[in-house]
């Protein structure tokens, strides 16, 4: 038997094998330019629309404003979330001057502001939350009487309003659980931090 250089069966194998690697030299560019998936669930319509950068806006980055609420009312405690049904934003806020619950919701190009609930020292830190086809604010009232832990729900086109608790606030923070039920947490000047759900 002759050297493996010269041995038929050897010489055979050593042309599929570079048959090989010069295929795999080929298709290897042609995988790595096809274009990557869509990201699923990636944000579209109102803002920039499409993925944001996975490594985070520059720091330097101008944002884009616009105006909310225009008239007289002296805007605080503003709560912010974005309503996927509607594919728009929205904010829950407290009017300094009426001491009222205000809801804004973007309308087209426009913004519309709602009154949600009245009284004397009603609705500071207002919190907005929007999910499962609800939209709901927990905000709290304080007097130099009494105060109360409130909880809010924009039903058939109008809000209604229920106490949560008497003695609660200042400060309210809600959320949504998996099955869309809420859960809100605050504040008692007697018995500490509370955690009520419906």
């Amino acid at each position: 038997m002759g050297p493996l250089g010269t041995c038929p069966a050897f010489a055979g194998i050593r042309v599929l094998l570079t048959g090989l690697a010069l295929l795999g030299t080929i298709l290897v560019p042609i995988a790595s330019s096809a274009p990557a998936p869509a990201v699923a669930g990636a944000p579209t319509g109102f803002g920039p629309g499409g993925a944001p950068p996975s490594t985070g806006h520059p720091l330097d980055l101008t944002w884009s404003q616009e105006l909310v609420a225009a008239d007289q009312r002296v805007v605080g405690y503003p709560s912010i979330q974005y309503d996927r049904d509607l594919d728009r934003p929205a904010i829950a806020f407290f009017d300094l001057n009426g001491s009222d619950v205000w809801f804004a919701s973007r309308d087209g190009s426009s913004w519309r502001s709602e009154l949600v609930y009245s009284a004397n020292d009603s609705g500071t830190d207002p919190d907005l939350a929007i999910s499962s086809g609800r939209v709901t604010i927990g905000h709290t009232t304080v007097s130099p009487t009494s105060s109360s832990a409130r909880f809010a729900e924009l039903r058939g086109g109008s809000w209604s309003d229920a106490v949560i608790r008497i003695q609660a606030g200042p400060g309210i923070s809600t959320a949504t659980g998996a099955d869309g039920w809420r859960y809100v947490a605050f504040h008692t000047g007697s018995s500490g931090l509370m955690l009520a759900h419906e």
